[in-house]
């Protein structure tokens, strides 16, 4: 596969990169470069993506409580004449939006780099509303089973729990 930029003098970027596809002529056997829609056209869409991401801010707490504070610090800026703009970045592995993986919580867990990431894209939802909870109440497992009664539906299997907390 090849990689063309796109001709013309603004071109949009939606439709950055178009893809090179060699077609075979039956009769002639002969192999053609066609020009063929964008390449972001040509994979499924999706009907609905949330980002489910949340923007990161030094003036928040995010980690529990022992864990490093979120900071950035600008350590070369393209103004002062560098090559490009650096930044250092100081976080815990709970800032912000993450995802807990096996091996947060079992010594033999798998580690995130273990994880297929289909897991964590383009997979059905529930909401699942646990405002009574206090702000470091355990969620247990049992927790959301009255959404899972109500949608005569086991949300554990095949869908992600989102939990939306007060």
């Amino acid at each position: 596969m090849q990689m063309d930029a796109p001709h013309g003098p603004e071109p949009n970027p939606a439709h950055a990169y178009t893809q090179q596809r060699t077609h075979t002529s039956d009769s002639a056997r002969t192999h053609t470069p066609r020009r063929t829609t964008p390449c972001c056209t040509m994979m499924p869409q999706p009907k609905n993506i949330i980002d489910l991401s949340q923007p990161l801010a030094t003036d928040k707490v995010y980690a529990c409580e022992g864990h490093p504070r979120f900071n950035v610090c600008c350590i070369l800026h393209v103004s002062n004449g560098t090559f490009a703009t650096v930044h250092s970045l100081a976080l815990a592995t709970h800032t912000g939006t993450h995802v807990d993986v096996p091996y947060h919580f079992f010594a033999d867990g798998a580690r995130v780099g273990a994880l297929d990431l289909a897991l964590l894209t383009a997979m059905p939802a529930v909401v699942v509303g646990l405002r009574a909870k206090g702000p470091r109440e355990k969620i247990t497992r049992d927790d959301p089973r009255p959404y899972a009664v109500r949608m005569q539906h086991d949300i554990w299997m095949g869908c992600s729990p989102l939990t939306r907390r007060g």
